[in-house]
C-alpha cells in the first residue's frame, strides 16, 4: 500500500472526499492510490499544501499489518 492511500484510509475518507479535498478528480486519486499512476510534477505542487514536506514521500509503499 503506499503512504497516499494510508493517508486516506487514516483521516477515514472515502476516494471522494478525499479527492475533494485535494481538489483532484476521483479517478485520479485512485490510479495514484493504486500505483498505475505516478504523479507529475504539477500533480505533485497541487498536493503539496495539504502534505507539505511529505509530498514526495506519499508514493513510497509501506508494510501493511495484517
Amino acid at each position: 500500500m503506499l503512504r497516499f492511500k494510508l493517508w486516506r484510509l487514516q483521516n477515514r475518507l472515502t476516494q471522494g472526499q478525499a479527492a475533494q479535498r485535494l481538489g483532484i478528480g476521483e479517478s485520479t486519486l485512485a490510479l495514484l492510490e493504486s500505483g498505475r499512476l505516478r504523479p507529475s510534477p504539477a500533480q505533485i505542487e497541487q498536493l503539496r499544501p495539504t502534505f507539505g514536506e511529505q509530498t514526495g514521500s506519499l508514493f513510497e509503499p509501506v508494510q501493511e499489518h495484517v
